[in-house]
């Protein structure tokens, strides 16, 4: 992980967090403050750590299935500069659907199947009102269709590792927990203008980011 890309996924990460994860994911933050209501703090700091860990499980799962997918598709110079290329290409119309947030990006998130199968699972989990259906549905909640969890995974195809792809996935769970934790305890006033400047930040950086991995994959692709 070289030093622009580790820039980039923490301010990504902290940005969209405020600006994209609060929203994406409020609900599900709700219903567990419901559940732990009247519960020990101890309790809840427990059941809530689990629930952020377990989201962060399904996260390096999915960075470890496609990073060792990238491996495959980057066994040449060339190839790799082709596919990072289309990732930079990727992020770029990625990054502009964030900041306008419109059809685009509702096609990009737009999983059908995928959603139906999750939600499923999720309304079941929710049912079970106990821990364990909590820890089950952080866990779902980190393979659901999110465009900001996307280009994390174009970045893990890009490290052409599994292990590489994990690791940014971690990294991207562990700053979105710390800077949602703190956007809940000490930034929950803020306004929403507030927020789409982060999100509009996070986008621009998506963007800068994308241009910069197309570059590279230009120049080993015509090298």
């Amino acid at each position: 992980m070289n030093s622009a890309e580790f820039i980039s996924i923490l301010s990504v990460a902290a940005l969209s967090s405020v600006g994209h994860c609060i929203g994406m994911c409020g609900g599900f933050a709700l219903l567990l403050s419901r559940f732990l209501s009247g519960k020990g703090k101890k309790f809840s700091l427990a059941v809530i750590a689990g629930y952020h860990l377990a989201r962060i499980c399904a996260y390096i799962l999915l960075g470890f299935i496609f990073g060792s997918l990238g491996g495959v598709f980057t066994l040449s110079l060339a190839a790799r500069g082709y596919v990072f290329f289309a990732i930079g290409i990727f992020m770029a119309v990625l990054g502009a659907a964030l900041i306008k947030r419109g059809k685009v990006l509702n096609f990009i998130e737009k999983n059908v199947f995928l959603s139906k199968i999750l939600n499923e699972k999720m309304k079941a989990a929710i049912a079970k009102n106990s821990v364990l259906g909590f820890l089950t549905l952080g866990f779902l909640n980190g393979l659901l269709p999110c465009g900001v969890v996307y280009y994390f995974l174009a970045l893990a195809i890009a490290s052409g590792s599994g292990a590489k792809g994990a690791l940014i996935a971690a990294t991207f769970g562990a700053v979105s927990f710390f800077a949602m934790s703190f956007y809940a305890l000490v930034l929950k006033t803020t306004s929403e203008k507030f927020k789409k400047h982060a999100l509009n930040l996070s986008g621009a950086a998506i963007i800068i980011y994308g241009i910069y991995l197309s570059f590279i994959g230009f120049t080993a692709s015509n090298g």
